[in-house]
């Protein structure tokens, strides 16, 4: 059950992303939002389900977790790239090396999450431009 006040939060993102808010355009900003804290989720989720188990953890996926987690903190578009690549190639590997739901919930919301930052880069770039 989510709690009252991230209900609230939600509930405020919708109606921002329906109706707009002020002179910003909210609906691609809340979709956003949105998007990023269900692939948050999505990570936690897999990331449980993978140290929960009796099986050890592919390397592969914690490979992933560390790339994406760089190209988070990148600040420039060439190391972003670099380390989105690194985490899309560590994913699949882990993906095909493990098919439990776990990995495969994991492996799925990394490449999810280093596809905005492919579109994050993007959109600064434009802005450089």
């Amino acid at each position: 059950m989510h709690s009252p006040s991230r209900a609230r939060s939600r509930a405020a993102l919708r109606a921002a992303a329906m109706h707009g808010a002020g002179s910003i355009h909210w609906g691609p900003l809340a979709a956003a939002l949105d998007a990023a804290v269900a692939d948050a989720r999505a990570v936690a989720t897999g990331a449980l389900r993978v140290l929960s188990t009796e099986r050890p953890a592919r390397p592969a996926a914690s490979r992933a977790l560390f790339a994406l987690a760089e190209g988070l903190r990148a600040l420039e578009p060439a190391p972003v790239r670099e380390a989105i690549g690194r985490a899309r190639t560590a994913a699949r590997d882990a993906s095909a090396a493990d098919e439990s739901l776990g990995v495969a919930v994991l492996t799925h919301a990394v490449l999810s999450i280093a596809d905005q930052l492919d579109r994050v880069v993007e959109a600064r770039e434009a802005q450089r431009r």
